[in-house]
């Protein structure tokens, strides 16, 4: 009388008597295993895609960290290292970097990677490599840096003809000024 289990035993009795009855048991059948196959293909695709990102993913981090073998073990919510529970914060950045890029390249949409301070955990090394492989893994980039950013990592940009500097300048209680080129962006302080 107070048994769940058997009075829903009942009901999926009922429900296939009443499906026969009105023709749609065969029908309800096939879609039911229609649903199950798709369901099975979704998952399989979900999988193979997860598989491609950590792949692709931790090749793009051997580029960057050479000094160190820091490898995506699988992606369950956040990423999960192999052989580690924790990275140094340079190396995050760096695999982060190379995550993001994985997920843009493949994207439907066009548009900027926008950062903000992208190489201040950084040490000088570190930054160079991270500075050179990022126009490879973004289509555009805006990067906001401050003025400690230049050494090793802004000043990788230099010698290239596409891209272009804006320096903001501007003391507490003044008008803040920009200015435009790398000459204003080399000599800000």
């Amino acid at each position: 009388e107070n048994n769940i289990h058997a009075a829903n035993k009942k009901w999926q009795e009922a429900q296939t008597a009443y499906e026969k009855a009105n023709g749609t048991y065969a029908f309800i059948k096939r879609a039911e295993k229609l649903k199950v196959y798709i369901s099975q293909v979704k998952q399989s695709a979900l999988e193979k895609l997860k598989a491609y990102i950590i792949a692709e993913t931790n090749h793009k981090a051997r580029e960057i960290i050479k000094n160190d073998n820091v490898r995506i073990k699988d992606i369950i919510g956040h990423l999960i290292f192999a052989d580690r529970e924790n990275l140094s914060e340079g190396q995050n950045l760096a695999v982060a970097y190379a995550y993001i890029g994985t997920l843009f390249e493949h994207s439907q949409n066009q548009f900027p990677f926008v950062v903000d301070s992208p190489a201040a955990a950084l040490n000088l090394n570190m930054r160079t490599e991270v500075a050179t492989i990022m126009p490879g893994l973004f289509h555009q980039m805006i990067i906001f840096g401050t003025s400690g950013e230049k050494h090793g990592f802004a000043e990788t940009y230099y010698g290239r003809g596409d891209v272009k500097y804006y320096t903001v300048k501007g003391e507490r209680d003044k008008e803040v000024g920009c200015f435009e080129g790398l000459e204003n962006f080399r000599n800000s302080r």
